[in-house]
């Protein structure tokens, strides 16, 4: 069986290339909208570990989560430096800057979904 993803057209690209250009409203609307992506992410046991501004998509004054790549179910998996190494350690907690092997769990998303939100601010 073939997976089929289907998204709408993201007319103002991504989050990151736009965050000088939102008014306030904007901000607000797209920190709710991202607040909710990851309740339901956490609510469907979904680890993302690539959240950030880069990979959230703007679309008819909404949030799309992109970069699905790295999705993982379950609450728990084991960290690796090779993540790390792909260059989203900024939005990493900083106990596991420089570790060898750890587990990275569900919660940790929420450090990336503060920082994200603390930028969009």
């Amino acid at each position: 069986p073939h997976a089929k993803l289907i998204s709408a057209y993201a007319d103002l690209g991504d989050m990151a290339a736009q965050l000088s250009n939102l008014t306030l409203i904007q901000r607000m609307n797209y920190m709710r909208d991202v607040l909710q992506a990851g309740s339901i992410l956490e609510r469907r046991g979904l680890i993302h570990r690539d959240f950030k501004p880069g990979n959230l998509l703007l679309a008819d004054g909404r949030v799309i989560v992109s970069d699905l790549g790295l999705v993982t179910e379950g609450e728990k998996l084991e960290y690796s430096v090779k993540f790390a190494a792909k260059g989203t350690s900024k939005y990493l907690p900083p106990y596991l800057a420089g570790t060898e092997s750890k587990e990275y769990i569900m919660k940790q998303d929420s450090f990336a979904i503060g920082l994200t939100l603390l930028e969009i601010c």
